[in-house]
């Protein structure tokens, strides 16, 4: 194993350490709350016959009455070629079309350094339990200090861990954002609600 001279530097710089720390946060506690033991009580049993059906019937009707899912989005964006982090805030709507697909927008605003509003159309897609990947093309209108504004093709790409409480959710995400001019993260939380 080769030693390092000195003043040389590390293989990750404190903000990629940053970066890794917060992906390994979003991704992770999805998946822990998935397979968390849950605190059931010994005497509890799956329904049987009637009972499943029953439960089964109620699930279908709460599915097919709360379709649209409106979600106030608190995110951070961190742009790659500036290395710039900036708070951003949106707004996430989508109509689910069957358990499975739903579709929808997203329109974000960067605020800070970036001032940048991404608006997107994307396709969702409910993979397991509460797991949505959630994809599609748009625009980034940049706006910066010096320049004219000027817009460019997005197209985005992530994971969305929906943590359902009655109409409400909690929605822990992480995205990688690809654009004509600087490709970025997004990552952060919203809370939605089901009607």
């Amino acid at each position: 194993m080769r030693k390092l001279e000195s003043g040389s530097r590390s293989h990750l710089s404190a903000t990629g350490r940053v970066r890794i720390a917060v992906i390994t946060l979003l991704l992770g506690t999805p998946i822990w709350l998935t397979f968390a033991p849950t605190s059931a009580k010994a005497d509890e049993s799956e329904p049987v016959g009637s009972e499943a059906e029953e439960s089964q019937s109620r699930e279908g009707e709460s599915f097919e009455e709360r379709r649209h899912h409106l979600t106030f989005l608190a995110l951070g964006t961190h742009e790659y070629e500036g290395n710039v982090t900036a708070a951003t805030l949106g707004v996430d709507y989508e109509y689910r079309f069957s358990r499975l697909f739903g579709a929808g927008f997203v329109a974000e605003h960067a605020l800070e350094d970036l001032s940048e509003t991404t608006i997107l159309a994307v396709a969702d897609l409910h993979v397991w339990r509460a797991f949505v990947i959630q994809v599609g093309p748009g625009v980034a209108i940049v706006s910066e200090h010096d320049e004219p504004t000027r817009t460019e093709f997005a197209f985005r790409a992530g994971v969305v861990y929906e943590i359902e409480i009655g109409p409400l959710s909690i929605t822990p995400q992480v995205h990688y954002d690809y654009t004509t001019g600087e490709d970025g993260i997004v990552f952060g939380s919203g809370i939605g609600w089901r009607f």
